[in-house]
């Protein structure tokens, strides 16, 4: 397999003010104008309006919420293993979290394969330190002062998200937005919500999906959601 040549910085941001050197940066009406202004007729406009307004009459919203109780950890780095002169890569930890997660969504009792487009929110509750004063911890605990604390912010979403792909989600991919913030707590725990559209808004997210190769296979037999008309 040919190895995928890695760009500099310079390159990347040579090649990409080529591309898009013209294009306005601070109005989105002039972008759509700059780029696309020539195919917007006016009966085109009007199609576009009422897909806007159907969507937003129509689109609703489904929410899992999961509760861990366990310590939030980090995302372990990638090791590599040699067996029959092939090397592997694998995260240590990641398949006892999916595991974990499985077992935990097991007792939601129904079938859920989230394939649509994602808004996840995840409150990281990290252990009460015990040197902190009696009133900050009271002020902790209750999230009016923020906590400084490792590990990062970022590797403790990924760990937690990683391991929802293959049980609950059909990949990190469809997340478009998340809130994540940490927390000190004399219960540390991790609270997800999950919210997923109950249709697709979009026609060209939809095919994307539906095309791909891992989409049975991830999940098995998967019914399509429908597609906001």
């Amino acid at each position: 397999m040919a190895k995928r040549k890695i760009k500099n910085k310079k390159k990347r941001l040579d090649e990409y003010n080529l591309r898009y050197k013209d294009i306005p940066k601070d109005d989105p009406i002039k972008r759509i104008m700059y780029c696309i202004g020539d195919k917007l007729t006016e009966r085109k406009v009007k199609e576009i309006i009422d897909k806007k307004n159907r969507i937003l009459k129509k689109r609703s919203y489904s929410c899992i919420k999961i509760t861990l109780y366990e310590e939030p950890v980090q995302s372990e780095r990638p090791r590599h293993r040699s067996f029959g002169g092939i090397i592997t890569t694998y995260v240590p930890n990641a398949k006892d979290n999916k595991n974990y997660i499985s077992k935990f969504i097991k007792k939601l009792k129904k079938d859920i394969n989230i394939h649509t487009p994602i808004f996840i929110k995840i409150n990281f509750y990290h252990p009460m330190p015990s040197s902190a004063s009696i009133e900050e911890q009271v002020l902790f605990e209750a999230g009016i002062i923020p906590p400084v604390t490792k590990p990062d912010i970022d590797n403790v979403f990924k760990t937690y998200t990683d391991s929802l792909i293959g049980t609950l989600l059909l990949d990190d991919d469809l997340i478009y937005k998340a809130h994540i913030e940490k927390f000190y707590s004399f219960l540390p725990r991790i609270e997800m919500s999950i919210y997923y559209e109950d249709k697709f808004t979009s026609l060209y997210v939809y095919k994307k999906i539906k095309n791909r190769k891992g989409f049975k296979g991830a999940l098995g037999e998967i019914e399509l959601s429908d597609v906001i008309a």
